[in-house]
């Protein structure tokens, strides 16, 4: 006996959808599905250490600009330092992701952040940091966060199929 082509065709025909292995998963695995990604967890894990020390680096540079002003104003100064390039830069940030291969844009972005902390913990350790000096090493890593994280985010696109990309970005914006 043949199939009949028309029946085949239609919604009673067709097999029940099966469950998918994401949807199996019991529901707290889920929003960590992106990590089953190799080169995402490794993006992922590489960047929680640099993230870290990028808050404590925020917290410290506040406080020692109130450290040395005594004045609350201090720390907004300082961290205008960094915000006002990240917003005048950002869409340049993002034409350069789209241009230029990633990697080498994180790399030379994280070091420029890197090496941001460290003239701030020299200048810290010998004593001679004054607010402006807060203020100018802020530009340098607002400058280098420009480019940075539209590096970044257009980067977790080429690691993750296209299926996890929503839970990759909001794993890594976590």
């Amino acid at each position: 006996m043949q199939a009949d082509p028309v029946a085949a065709g239609s919604a009673e025909a067709q097999p029940l959808a099966v469950a998918t292995p994401e949807r199996a998963l019991p529901a707290w695995k889920r929003p960590f599905l992106a990590m089953q990604e190799t080169a995402f967890r490794r993006l992922w894990l590489a960047t929680l250490p640099g993230v870290l020390a990028m808050q404590m680096d925020m917290v410290v540079t506040g406080y020692v600009a109130y450290d040395i002003s005594g004045a609350a104003a201090a720390i907004g100064v300082v961290s205008l330092g960094a915000t006002v390039p990240m917003m005048l830069l950002g869409l340049f940030g993002g034409a350069v992701a789209d241009r230029f291969p990633k990697r080498r844009v994180l790399t030379i972005t994280q070091g420029a952040i890197g090496l941001a902390a460290l003239i701030n913990a020299v200048l810290v350790l010998s004593g001679v940091v004054r607010i402006w000096h807060l203020v100018l090493v802020a530009m340098l890593q607002g400058v280098a966060f420009a480019f940075n994280m539209p590096a970044r985010q257009a980067f977790i696109a080429q690691l993750v199929s296209r299926e996890r990309l929503t839970n990759a970005i909001a794993l890594h914006s976590a």
